[in-house]
């Protein structure tokens, strides 16, 4: 049902696609499918803004950029790639190996 929405408002060819946690809910082979449809919608135009919680890593990888959020503030926007350089400079390391997804949950709460 997740993509069939999506499919419904790409009927409208629309410039912006705003989407509130298209993978909830998915197992993780549908919710990479997804997010790999996005990007493909994203490579073609479409500026593709999604809401993902706790997405796996896999999944984070596949993103270009990140807005994270703490108590409602922004404390980075950015390239997804300079995301844990820049929070290190304030102490915010995930361990060897842990999701960095994961991490910044624990950051938001």
């Amino acid at each position: 049902m997740r993509r069939v929405g999506i499919g419904a408002e790409l009927v409208t060819r629309p410039s912006v696609l705003m989407l509130d946690e298209p993978t909830s809910a998915l197992d993780a082979v549908n919710t990479r499918l997804v997010v790999e449809a996005l990007r493909m919608l994203a490579n073609r135009g479409i500026l593709v803004v999604a809401s993902l919680h706790q997405p796996r890593f896999s999944v984070y990888q596949m993103l270009d950029r990140l807005l994270i959020l703490r108590s409602g503030q922004l404390i980075y926007g950015g390239c997804r790639t300079d995301a844990l350089p820049y929070l290190a400079r304030f102490g915010y390391v995930p361990e060897e190996g842990e999701n960095p997804a994961d991490f910044f949950i624990e950051v938001s709460t």
